[in-house]
């Protein structure tokens, strides 16, 4: 065979073809009887832009029953016809239905459906179904009755009249089994006895106990006394649990939580014999066997156990050999009684009071403190054998997590260096704990941690007790208070916004902060020179726009506070009294900020965020909402419409928004007003400056703006009320 020789494959031997073709991939289709020309990428977009997109519609078709010996000649099945827009296939489903006798399900497989009636091999498409429609898929006649939201929704958008639903007709199978149904004798009860279901009486009752005080007469043996018991029934699963209370300590468990025989002597012991019958044991030896019993509990011994009918108040329970008599019952028992058995009387029963033998209360000394560790590492040790973490107070910490008040303060100290350091002293409410942080200045020291966070106790006290010494309470922290720390002393100079408002807002557990205890001792010490107080001071008064308002600054107002109450005054409550008589009303941002500014605002966080979204918004708001065809919806519809299409306004922004909406007389939101108010392409708002709405003010920094603030006068001579005592004892 003659072979041809060709040049290797290595750079410089290979001979590239040159292309001579240089046209875009094209494609034939038809529309009607037109051929044309039509790109490939058009079939794709199309796929794209309908995928997961599915027309139902609800249907039936008429099966006549060939050979029937009964009244009925036809049968009505109900079916679902899908539509998938991505490729136009159809795919006919039938429910299914308990014993209905015929195979449902899949009827006709997803795949597209030529016409009938079309000779040029078209097929059904979405114009050929519709409400009222009858449609032809292989020979079978098909009545389109309804069909879901999305389907009407999507057709009337695409300019396709859907008409009302009709009723389909009823199936005459279905009405002749249910008069067969109605028309069978009802049978009489059973001689097998059936089985009770302890799942549905579980899933029932569960977590569901009735609750019964009861007491226990043991004054006949030695050293005994009256027991007082609480017996709890829980009517899931017919078991009982009594708990012993005492008066000191906590309750303790009598009886755990087991169905309770009514008799003893039914109960096995551990050295006798049971009659149940083992059908096999498995297990390689006898520790670790598992006994197979027989299912039908031949042998077994019928114990006669308690039940709810046999509790009520008056009544001996034997707790194998313990008589124990109920006296009481809570209201969940009283009810469950009345209802399930009618009884109506519940008669309390009183407890014996005399005892024959008494106790001696033994009162515990704790050993004294030696040093080591804390407090109350040592008097856990003494309680139990066993060490024992001690147990934080978890209502506390899960109530006052993250409340800290937060004081600034300065060392008082001979030396002049350490006079001029500064610390923010930070006070735990979660555990009552202290730490000292020091504020670094620069060429001077750097920002650390001068003592840690734990609890501080009152200098000057004795610690090697068998008592718990004093620690420092949170009502010891105050503006102008002084403090010992391990030996140093410092005075508070200031506090952050968040401590002010929260020893405001806790006015009961704070006197330095309660204002109605400061004005009383005010009108105390300003009642018997009231007229030469006020015409002292309203000279420098500085008169507003307001003709009834008259503002004086923060250190006159101080200044006559001191003279006024000298020293029965502290900083704190010089502050709590300015900050309450304050002339600056600060008001809310959605007050500040007009429409046309909010409007910017939001339409600048969707611009920046890159959102154009409108269209998912109205097709989710007809899915969340359908009913609400009036044009008004509530806030909390449109909040969960917001945070499922993701438009990116936070809270802050989305209050300020509903601040400034349209609404109802009952609180409801302009749905256009609310679509107008977002849509940045046909309501364009002006462009302003960017502000940061979701800084609040910074609470945790002493900016101690209170003090550049001006004090209304007028507010606190009206509220000392002197003004019309005065006028009273003149006329």
């Amino acid at each position: 065979m003659n072979r041809k020789p060709k040049l290797p494959l290595i750079p410089g031997f290979v001979v590239h073809k040159p292309k001579e073709n240089y046209h875009l991939p094209q494609c034939w289709s038809h529309i009607g009887n037109t051929r044309i020309l039509v790109e490939k990428k058009h079939a794709d977009n199309n796929w794209i832009l309908n995928d997961g997109k599915i027309l139902c519609f609800k249907a039936y078709f008429r099966q006549n029953l060939v050979g029937s010996s009964g009244s009925a000649q036809f049968q009505i099945r109900k079916v679902k016809i899908l539509f998938y827009m991505e490729d136009g296939t159809i795919q006919v489903v039938e429910p299914r239905t308990d014993n209905s006798g015929i195979p449902q399900g899949c009827i006709v497989k997803r795949q597209r459906i030529p016409c009938s009636s079309s000779t040029q091999n078209q097929c059904l498409s979405m114009l050929d179904l519709n409400v009222q429609k009858e449609v032809e898929i292989f020979d079978r006649i098909y009545i389109i009755t309804d069909c879901d939201g999305f389907t009407r929704s999507y057709l009337n958008r695409a300019g396709i009249e859907v008409p009302h639903a009709i009723e389909t007709p009823k199936d005459p199978i279905h009405l002749t089994r249910e008069e067969m149904q109605e028309s069978r004798p009802v049978a009489g009860p059973s001689k097998v006895e059936k089985k009770e279901n302890k799942l549905e009486k579980f899933l029932r009752f569960d977590n569901l106990c009735l609750k019964f005080d009861a007491y226990w007469d043991d004054r006949d043996s030695p050293l005994g006394d009256i027991h007082d018991l609480i017996v709890y029934y829980y009517l899931s699963d017919d078991t009982i649990q009594i708990n012993e209370i005492f008066k000191q300590g906590r309750p303790t468990t009598l009886y755990k939580r087991l169905k309770l025989p009514k008799r003893t002597d039914d109960v096995l012991m551990l050295d006798q014999k049971s009659n149940a019958t083992v059908l096999n044991v498995l297990g390689r030896d006898f520790m670790n066997a598992r006994c197979i019993t027989d299912k039908l509990d031949i042998g077994k011994p019928n114990i006669d156990f308690y039940t709810d009918a046999d509790l009520k108040i008056g009544e001996k329970i034997n707790v194998f050999g313990r008589s124990v008599i109920l006296t009481d019952c809570d209201k969940f028992t009283r009810d469950y009684y009345q209802q399930k058995y009618g009884i109506e009387e519940f008669i309390p029963i009183a407890r014996p009071k005399e005892t024959r033998w008494k106790q001696p209360y033994i009162e515990k000394v704790m050993p004294p403190y030696n040093g080591w560790g804390t407090f109350e590492d040592s008097e856990s040790s003494c309680y139990s054998i066993q060490l024992k973490v001690p147990q934080r107070d978890m209502k506390k910490f899960l109530e006052l997590d993250k409340c800290n008040l937060r004081f600034k303060a300065q060392m008082i100290s001979n030396i002049d260096e350490n006079s001029d350091r500064e610390f923010v002293i930070t006070y735990y409410l979660s555990d009552d704990t202290i730490s000292v942080f020091e504020i670094g200045k620069r060429n001077a020291c750097q920002s650390r941690d001068f003592l840690k966070r734990s609890r501080f106790y009152l200098p000057n006290q004795n610690v090697y007790t068998s008592q718990r010494p004093l620690a420092y309470t949170p009502q010891m922290f105050y503006i102008g208070a002084n403090v010992n720390l391990k030996g140093f002393e410092y005075h508070l100079t200031d506090a952050d916004e968040f401590t002010l408002n929260f020893m405001e807002s806790h006015s009961s557990e704070f006197p330095m902060a309660n204002i109605s205890s400061i004005l009383s001792k005010i009108k105390e010490a300003i009642t018997p020179n009231y007229k030469e107080f006020i015409g002292k001071y309203l000279n420098v008064a500085e008169t507003t726009s307001k003709p009834d308002s008259l503002n004086i600054c923060y250190d006159t107002t101080a200044l006559a506070l001191r003279d006024l109450l000298d020293n029965r005054i502290s900083e704190h409550e010089i502050v709590t009294f300015l900050r309450y008589f304050s002339a600056k009303k600060v008001s809310n941002k959605s007050q500040i900020l007009d429409r046309t500014t909010i409007q910017s605002l939001v339409q600048m966080a969707l611009t920046t965020n890159l959102w154009d979204d409108l269209e998912s918004i109205k097709e989710f708001m007809y899915d969340v909402a359908p009913d609400h065809h009036n044009g008004f919806m509530p806030p909390s519809k449109i909040r969960t419409i917001i945070r499922g299409c993701r438009i990116p306004i936070k809270g802050v922004m989305i209050d300020d928004m509903f601040s400034v909406l349209n609404k109802d007389s009952d609180g409801n939101i302009d749905v256009n007003d609310f679509l107008y108010f977002i849509d940045n392409k046909k309501c364009k708002a002006p462009p302003v400056q960017p502000i940061n709405v979701y800084n609040e003010n910074d609470k945790k920094s002493f900016n101690s703006s209170y003090r550049r603030e001006l004090v209304d006068w007028a507010a606190f001579i009206a509220a000392l009320g002197l003004e019309t005592e005065l006028k009273q004892e003149t006329e």
